[in-house]
Order: C-alpha cells, then sequence, then structure tokens
C-alpha cells in the first residue's frame, strides 16, 4: 500500500504547504480564503481585481509583526510580494488568456485546503443538528430488504449503495469529532474564567444549551444503537458472501476503467470493511466524547472550588484578620498573649460574625502530639464472668451429641473393623441404638481421619447395581427401626 506522503508528492505542486510553516501565514490564509470567496464557482477573478483584494487584506493586519525588511515599506509592496509568494507556492495561477484579459485561477487543490482550515476554526454548532438525521438514514437503509443482496442489485447499484453508506457515515463521525472539538474549546474557555460566577454560568448556561450534549443522547432516545448493531450484522454477512462481493467488484471494474480483477476484489473487500468499521466507529467515538464531557464536568466542578474556596471572600476574609492582629499586637509574640488580650480582637476587626473566636497560637497551633495507647493486661485472673446460662449449654451439648465427624466415624471403624483389609456389609452390623446409627452415617459421610494415633482410612460401596432401576430391586436392611440402603464398609489402612 503507498502512504499518504507519496500520494501527496503525486499529486500537490513542491512547496505547497510552505506558507503554513511562514511567519506571514495568517496574512496568506486571510488572501486566499478572500480570493477563494471572491472567485466563486468559476474558480477565477481577473488579475487586477485580484490584487486589489489582496492589499486590501494587507491592510487589514495593520499590527501584524511584519518583518524588518517589509516593515518599513509601502503597503503595495507588501501586498505585491505577498500576491507573488501566493503564486509561487502554486495557491494561485496567474493565466493569460489575451494581452488585454489575465485572469488569477484559484489552484484546484486550494479548495480542500481552505475546507479543512474553515473546519477546524469553526465553532458553530448548527451542522451537528443533522447528526440524528444521518444516522438514521443509514439505519433505514441498511433495513431495507435485499439492500446488500447480489441477486436482486446490479453491480452498479450496489457500488453506489456502498459509496452512499460510506460517506453518510464519514460525515456522521466527522459530527462527533466536531463534538470533542467543541468541548475541548469549553475546556479551554472553562480554563480562563475569572469568577466564580462566570464559571457556573458558562457549566450552566453556555454548555448546556448546544446541540453538542444531544448527539450521543440521540442514540438511546431513538433506539438507535441497537439498529446500528442489526445494521452491523448486514454488513457482515455482506462481507462473508463472496457473490456480493464479485457483484460489487465488477461495479468498481465497470466504474473504474483499467482496474484489473484482482485490485478489484480488494477494492470491494477494502470499502465493505470500512463500512463494517464505520458504524463500530459510531459507538467508540460516542464513547470518547462521554469521557471529554466528563472530564470538562470534573474541570468545573475543580474550577469552580479553586475560586470559590482557594480564592473567594473566604481567604480574603482570613487575610484582613491576619492583618488586624499584626495591627494590634504589633511589637508582641504570640507566646506573650493571653486568653484576654484575644478577647479583644473584635475591636479592631468587626467583620466577623460569630459569637466567640478562638485563635491557636504558641504550642497550641503546633501538631498535636501523638497519642500511644496504653498496655492493656490480658490476664483473666481477676476477669468477673457471669454464670453459664444452662438452656444454652444444653442446647450446645445436644448439638455435641448429633455432630457428625470424622472421630465419630472412626470410633465406629475401630470398633467393627479392628485390622486392615476388613470389610462388613449392613446386614452382618450389630446397630441397636439410635447413638451408633448416627456412628454409621458419619462413616458413610467421610472416608478418613488424621489423629495422634495414625492416619486411618475407608470406604463405602453400595450393594446395587446402576440398572437397578426399580426400587424393590434395591436391597435394604433394618437397623436401629431405620431401613438403611445396603452398603459395605472396607477398612483400607
Amino acid at each position: 500500500m503507498e502512504h499518504l506522503s507519496h500520494q501527496l508528492l503525486k499529486t500537490l505542486p513542491e512547496g505547497f504547504f510552505r506558507l503554513l510553516t511562514n511567519r506571514l501565514m495568517p496574512v496568506f490564509v486571510d488572501c486566499a480564503d478572500r480570493l477563494e470567496t471572491a472567485a466563486g464557482e468559476a474558480g477565477r477573478i481577473e488579475l487586477g481585481e485580484g490584487r486589489a483584494l489582496v492589499q486590501q487584506m494587507v491592510a487589514a493586519h495593520p499590527n501584524f509583526a511584519w518583518p524588518e525588511e517589509d516593515a518599513a515599506t509601502d503597503i503595495r509592496v507588501r501586498a505585491g510580494k505577498v500576491f507573488n509568494q501566493l503564486l509561487e507556492a502554486h495557491w494561485l495561477e496567474d493565466r493569460s488568456e489575451s494581452l488585454h484579459e489575465r485572469w488569477v485561477v484559484i489552484s484546484p487543490a486550494l479548495r480542500p485546503l481552505l475546507n479543512m482550515l474553515r473546519e477546524l476554526a469553526a465553532d458553530s454548532i448548527g451542522e451537528l443538528k443533522t447528526f440524528a438525521d444521518t444516522l438514521e438514514g443509514v439505519c433505514r437503509t441498511l433495513e431495507t430488504e435485499g439492500v446488500l443482496d447480489a441477486g436482486h442489485m446490479s453491480p452498479d447499484e450496489l457500488r453506489g449503495t456502498v459509496n452512499d453508506l460510506n460517506n453518510r457515515l464519514a460525515h456522521a463521525i466527522s459530527q462527533l469529532h466536531s463534538v470533542e472539538k467543541i468541548v475541548h474549546g469549553f475546556e479551554q474557555r472553562q480554563m480562563q474564567s475569572c469568577s466564580g460566577a462566570e464559571t457556573l454560568h458558562l457549566f450552566y448556561t453556555d454548555f448546556n444549551e448546544g446541540q453538542h450534549m444531544v448527539c450521543h443522547d440521540v442514540l438511546h432516545r431513538r433506539g438507535l444503537l441497537g439498529r446500528l448493531y442489526k445494521a452491523r450484522d448486514v454488513v457482515r454477512e455482506a462481507l462473508e458472501n463472496p457473490f456480493v462481493q464479485e457483484r460489487l467488484a465488477e461495479g468498481l471494474r465497470e466504474d473504474s476503467n483499467g482496474v484489473v480483477a484482482d485490485d478489484s476484489w480488494r477494492m470491494a473487500e477494502s470499502e465493505l470493511t470500512r463500512l463494517l468499521k464505520a458504524l463500530a466507529g459510531i459507538r467508540q467515538r460516542a464513547n470518547a466524547v462521554d469521557a471529554r464531557i466528563a472530564s470538562f464536568h470534573q474541570l468545573s466542578r475543580q474550577r469552580f472550588y479553586y475560586q470559590s474556596q482557594m480564592r473567594g471572600r473566604r481567604p480574603e476574609m482570613a487575610r484582613e484578620f491576619c492583618d488586624a492582629i499584626n495591627k494590634y499586637f504589633a511589637g508582641q509574640r504570640f507566646t506573650d498573649l493571653d486568653e484576654a488580650q484575644f478577647t479583644k480582637l473584635t475591636a479592631p476587626w468587626r467583620g466577623i460574625l460569630a459569637p466567640e473566636v478562638e485563635l491557636f497560637h504558641g504550642t497550641a497551633s503546633l501538631r498535636s502530639p501523638r497519642r500511644v495507647r496504653q498496655p492493656v493486661t490480658l490476664d483473666l485472673a481477676d476477669a468477673k464472668l457471669p454464670p453459664p446460662n444452662e438452656a444454652e449449654m444444653e442446647r450446645l451439648r445436644e448439638l455435641m451429641r448429633v455432630a457428625l465427624t470424622p472421630a465419630r466415624a472412626a470410633k465406629l471403624v475401630r470398633r467393627m473393623l479392628p485390622e486392615n483389609g476388613g470389610s462388613v456389609t449392613t446386614a452382618g452390623m450389630e446397630i441397636s441404638s439410635g447413638e451408633m446409627l448416627l456412628d454409621l452415617v458419619a462413616a458413610a459421610s467421610f472416608n478418613h481421619i488424621v489423629s495422634v494415633e495414625g492416619a486411618l482410612r475407608w470406604k463405602t460401596t453400595l450393594d446395587h447395581q446402576p440398572d437397578d432401576l426399580e426400587r424393590a430391586q434395591v436391597r435394604r436392611d433394618k437397623l436401629a427401626g431405620w431401613m438403611v440402603e445396603r452398603f459395605t464398609l472396607t477398612r483400607t489402612t
């Protein structure tokens, strides 16, 4: 892929951007803007009229810092130099049609440059009102049945539809870029605000009256976000369909003579990919605008706090109060003052509206000493504990009695299986009480215990087979009045 700089060198004359880096750049830009406006759609103006317009624009910059060699010259000489430099940079072209008829022609490359400069300088938000209409039109187009169907559209129709969608989405994204630029301008204005009232007015009035505040809201209010997601699915299906790419490539070959098949295929894929990225870029650009607006809100809050608390009336009152103290107690030290003298502070300065005034001075104005926590005795010898609650103790004993623990299971395993490798089934067990039945349930719940006596492990194996679907086939044993499904308890170690 050819670099952008190489493409510019092919289409633009050498030194075309030189005037933008010149110290006379404001004069060059204003002259070009005035000449392009006067030339109109014809793109040309008589040479004498063009020179007169340049002279008027040079005269409109009387306080401009001209170079020393031009500052003392006549205005007509300066205008002539500016006009000649515009010709040398190929912003203008001198065309002679006869001996008595000479024209100044606006360079074709100058109009896009001026449009870009006007867009950078614009602070109007009037065109942002069409943002929602543009996106809604794109969604409506992509929601049409067969809009990107290769079987219902001719190659030229498909090419025109994709090109139109790309152009409209590029315009919508450009509008969102304009929103971010406008919000950035408000941030710059907020940094230059002189008072809290100006900060609040800019935040609550100027900033919230523009259309830039609703560009992203309209995506949610009209449900355009969901429709944009569906539109992306339509474009993604078209991008994955080789027949659509073939039909679009055919339309591109018909529109551009000399394009080979392989290049047209790449161009078709590039156009559809560009359309898909543009649909996804709407949400990304809207998130960037939201972040910029949130930044402006935070800046406004911090700016108002600084102006009202750090640079407002309260610091001024504190300075006046300190000045009154210095004047009243001139030649004395704070350490020599007593409380009675401080009660007279309201005499020389009565601006403070408080029943009592206290000013920390001397050691009291220093940082408070760190208080060290005294050691606390943990001896419980002298502690007086209340008598235990018998009902609560009885409840805890009952819970401990019926608790299923590995120790309880190990007691049953050691009693019934004293040797390793031994096993016993529930049919051969003697379980006569509820306590023993709880021991058996604990043995079925756990499989090992590690204690001071060593590790003890066991396993339980069910007697029935997986294909015993009917409950009547599952053998059961009666233990301590309860029916227990038959299983085998084996001591492993």
